[in-house]
């Protein structure tokens, strides 16, 4: 099993547990950055219903916060709910 398929089988068992135990999706956190978007696309390639959340810092280049609030709405009109 390559590193992707274990990923997003870790990230399903993670969504299993969240759900059976919270009653809750998990939260993919997204800072805008490169990372974020391969964990963010990890997420959707799972399958698994989750939240995006950002917390918005001052210290962020325009181009970034840009980027972050283009993804967002890209998510929300899939039905991702984003925070």
């Amino acid at each position: 099993m390559d590193l992707e398929q274990k990923s997003i089988e870790r990230l399903k068992m993670a969504s299993e547990m969240s759900l059976q135990h919270y009653g809750l999706p998990l939260v993919c956190t997204y800072s805008g950055g490169k990372d974020s978007d391969v964990q963010l696309e990890l997420f959707i390639r799972s399958g698994i219903p989750f939240e995006v959340h950002n917390s918005h810092t001052t210290a962020d280049a325009p181009e970034t916060v840009k980027h972050i609030r283009d993804t967002f709405y890209k998510l929300e009109l899939q039905g991702i709910k984003c925070t």
